[in-house]
């Protein structure tokens, strides 16, 4: 009875003193949930051995306009996180990158910073394995693991991890043919009595084919050229394991699409700036292209990724990976009216099998097959 009682006592004080501080509509106020709870943890992620967790975060209390900072913490019962330095961060990325595993598990390649590492999980160490300006991707181990395979540019490579030999193993070309000349018989006469009449014309002309042949024998010992379209581009591109095939992606951008205009008012300039986000929607939309190049010849086989209808266009191609033995990698396509995904197997000599087929009128669904490995809802059993 007397904590009621004590209780209806402090209750008009409280009542009173809250009607003088009123809450006020601002900025600071509204977001100060962050500010006192705390963020939730983003880019969780696991030491090799399984010592340490790393994230990102914010402490309660923390200014809500700073950017979340790197901890770690032991998978341990009333393990307390602890903050590290970016060079703390910057000394362990490789071992923290996420990677596809060989067989073994023992080893991963990775990319970290646009560099390739091999991963030893075993040591818990990182081995650098390229120091560039330009960003390697798409790292991948061969079947024996003695060498990684990955993307620089719109160009697949090898390292050899013994001797540290960097070879190119796609000679993928963009349309940069000019023009043909139009013949003009009298500068074509012109020519042939300069090369009848002069020898040291004669003599260059055969220094000049010697050095051709010479270039054409060089360039044979490599796969052979794939030219893409004029205005086609790879976009991805991923290795076999066994080394004898690469799927490829291209895109060419339509060119008739109109973007969004999105308008900006808070600006540095004082002045209203427009941000050109995407295409419109129902707009014309990128032209996607998948092919199967076969290794070391450089033969490419251009695939029909829409059995359905070949003609209709593709509004994305993703490939979820190929299985440990290299002899098939997962692929998913979607139409450009969304409503058909189709789900294939592709062997190294560009076959396909459809496994699955999800059709919606209104809009297909279930992201799960549309991301890569990263989602963890698809991929390939034991044994392909």
């Amino acid at each position: 009875m007397r904590k009621l009682l004590l209780a209806l006592l402090v209750l008009p004080v409280a009542l009173d003193a809250q009607q003088q501080t009123p809450f006020e509509l601002s900025v600071s106020n509204i977001m100060r949930g962050p500010e006192h709870v705390g963020r939730e943890p983003t880019d969780v992620r696991w030491t090799p051995d399984g010592r340490w967790i790393y994230f990102r975060w914010n402490e309660p209390g923390t200014d809500w306009r700073e950017a979340p900072r790197p901890f770690r913490v032991r998978p341990t019962a009333g393990a307390r996180p602890e903050r590290v330095t970016l060079m703390h961060m910057d000394s362990v990325g490789a071992l923290l990158a996420a990677a596809a595993e060989t067989g073994s598990r023992a080893q991963r390649a990775v990319t970290y910073n646009g560099d390739l590492f091999l991963v030893d999980v075993r040591s818990n160490t990182a081995r650098r394995l390229t120091r560039t300006r330009e960003a390697e991707t798409q790292p991948q181990l061969d079947v024996t693991g003695s060498q990684v395979f990955f993307v620089r540019g719109s160009n697949a490579y090898a390292v050899q991890l013994g001797t540290g030999e960097v070879r190119q193993i796609t000679n993928i070309r963009t349309d940069t043919v000019a023009e043909p000349r139009r013949p003009d018989p009298r500068r074509e006469l012109l020519e042939a009595q300069q090369l009848e009449l002069i020898e040291a014309i004669r003599d260059r002309a055969r220094l000049d084919s010697i050095a051709e042949a010479e270039r054409a024998r060089r360039d044979s010992i490599y796969a052979g050229p794939l030219t893409l379209a004029r205005g086609e581009s790879v976009a991805s591109m991923s290795v076999s394991p066994s080394g004898r095939a690469v799927i490829i992606i291209t895109e060419s951008r339509a060119q008739r699409a109109r973007q969004t205009e999105v308008p900006q008012y808070v600006t540095r300039t004082g002045y209203a700036e427009v941000l050109r986000v995407r295409d419109k929607v129902g707009d014309e939309q990128p032209f996607r292209r998948v092919g199967v190049m076969r290794l070391p010849s450089g033969e490419t086989t251009w695939l029909m990724v829409t059995p359905d209808d070949t003609t209709r266009p593709t509004r994305s191609v993703n490939v979820l990976g190929w299985n440990e033995r290299g002899t098939g990698v997962l692929v998913t396509v979607r139409s450009a009216d969304n409503k058909t995904r189709w789900v294939h197997v592709v062997d190294e000599a560009g076959v396909i099998t459809t496994v699955d087929v999800q059709r919606d009128t209104a809009w297909v669904g279930n992201k799960s097959y549309d991301n890569t490995a990263a989602t963890g809802t698809a991929g390939w059993f034991a044994g392909g």
